[in-house]
């Protein structure tokens, strides 16, 4: 008896019917396996949350971690300065603090780089200064019964704000997360995205598949069982080309900072400096590991590797032996056709006559 293929023994862990209707696969093919992203490939979204709220909870609770004492130490004291010593210290503190941790998270390119989580990251680094000046200034600008738009700030707000960043951003993560779906027939790979109000689906026939590519990081890997990795694809097409990042190049940042210098005065070109260095991150050329292009963040990576082989190879000979019986038909049709043609000559030759003395 044949040892049973991969593709069976996953065939039969799914209910093919109901694949083959969520993913609208065509009527001449069979589902074999679907899957979804482990929760924990999005791990470094989920500890980017944290890092948040840890850092807007630090600033909240600072006057009960760092009490004034005159027994401190010099560490000790030099975070009470920078923590209570005073409101604008705290403040510019705090968001020294979270735009430290945006730079540091778009330089190093990991899987959080993206414009969304800078652009949120930044948003979120100026709040309690904005709610400061915007209590200042507004009352300046008009009549004395002018009051300030916004309570009085306070540490329970970097609490409160932080909270709500926090369930928000890990809510949208979770969700993102569970958007991503992915489907493998006897003929093509379905890439499926619903996030929000946008909805995408990749169809890859596996013949048009010129690279294939598992990858397992070293963090997943110390997970042992729970291990995940992506699964990516390379096609003639160019699909899985994994573009250039979009952040500033180091030469721009040069070129910004030499300008910046030539005129001190130019506060848009210290802003256009700023933008430009939060922005910077580190590029690099690979293929494609986004969730939406590629089987992202799924449990025994190899397992699909070889799945996803041994199903573009059993199409591949099934391709070949169909082309090799029609060729061996269309010649044995050519054949018959030359023979009969042979054996329908003429019948009725012209008779010849013999004279006679």
């Amino acid at each position: 008896m044949a040892e049973e293929t991969l593709a069976a023994k996953m065939s039969a862990k799914i209910n093919p019917e109901k694949v083959h209707a969520k993913f609208s696969m065509t009527p001449y093919e069979k589902a074999i396996y679907n899957t979804n992203p482990s929760i924990l490939s999005f791990s470094g979204r989920y500890i980017l949350c944290f890092a948040i709220l840890g850092i807007f909870l630090f600033f909240g609770y600072a006057e009960e971690l760092f009490p004034k004492d005159p027994d401190n130490n010099f560490i000790e004291n030099l975070l009470y300065n920078i923590t209570i010593g005073g409101d604008i210290s705290k403040l510019a503190s705090f968001t020294m603090a979270m735009l430290f941790l945006t730079w540091a998270n778009r330089f190093l390119n990991f899987d959080t780089s993206s414009k969304w989580y800078t652009t949120s990251m930044l948003m979120f680094a100026f709040i309690p200064l904005g709610w400061k000046m915007i209590n200042f200034f507004v009352p300046l600008f008009g009549d004395d019964k002018t009051v300030a738009p916004l309570p009085v700030w306070s540490s329970g707000w970097y609490i409160v704000i932080g909270i709500t960043v926090f369930v928000v951003m890990l809510s949208m993560t979770i969700h993102f997360n569970r958007s991503f779906k992915y489907a493998i027939s006897d003929r093509t790979i379905y890439l499926k995205k619903d996030f929000l109000l946008s909805r995408t689906e990749h169809n890859i026939p596996l013949l048009d598949i010129d690279n294939l590519k598992y990858d397992v990081k070293w963090y997943a890997r110390l997970m042992g069982p729970l291990s995940f990795g992506n699964v990516m694809m390379l096609t003639a097409s160019g699909f899985g080309i994994k573009q250039e990042s979009m952040g500033i190049q180091g030469g721009g940042i040069i070129d910004t900072a030499a300008s910046a210098v030539d005129d001190v005065t130019g506060l848009r070109k210290w802003i256009k400096l700023f933008f430009a260095l939060m922005t910077y991150q580190i590029t690099r050329q690979e293929m494609d590991s986004d969730p939406e292009d590629c089987i992202y963040g799924v449990r025994r990576p190899h397992r699909m590797f070889r799945l996803v082989n041994e199903l573009k190879e059993a199409r591949r000979v099934a391709d070949s032996s169909s082309h090799g019986a029609a060729s061996v038909a269309a010649d044995e049709v050519s054949t018959g056709a030359a023979v009969a043609e042979s054996e329908a000559a003429p019948a009725d030759e012209p008779a010849t006559e013999v004279a006679t003395e």
